[in-house]
């Protein structure tokens, strides 16, 4: 594999890795979200509301879920770029 097959797989990789936090960051913002609605929905009464609080807590659960789901997919892509990292090295003759 050349230097320059490496330098895409990377790049391509650290593309990955962007979408993947940019996601991560939506999600968490979406979480505060959640909250900041838990937080109107203890002042109101009704029937509705225990139906309303518990689908966002729900929701929140979920994100929290594909968060973590995502932040793995990150470490794995990560230790992509250290291995490419260490086989363009030992292609450059730095090994």
């Amino acid at each position: 594999m050349k230097l320059e097959e490496l330098k895409k797989k990377h790049e391509a990789i650290a593309e990955k890795t962007s979408t993947l936090l940019a996601e991560i960051e939506a999600k968490q913002n979406e979480i505060l979200s959640i909250t900041e609605r838990l937080d109107e929905i203890n002042i109101l009464k009704g029937e509705d509301i225990k139906a309303q609080k518990a689908r966002a807590k729900e929701k929140r659960a979920r994100l929290r879920d594909e968060i973590t789901d995502l932040r793995h997919n990150v470490r794995l892509l990560d230790g992509q770029k250290e291995w490419l990292m260490i086989k363009a090295k030992a292609l450059a003759g730095e090994l």
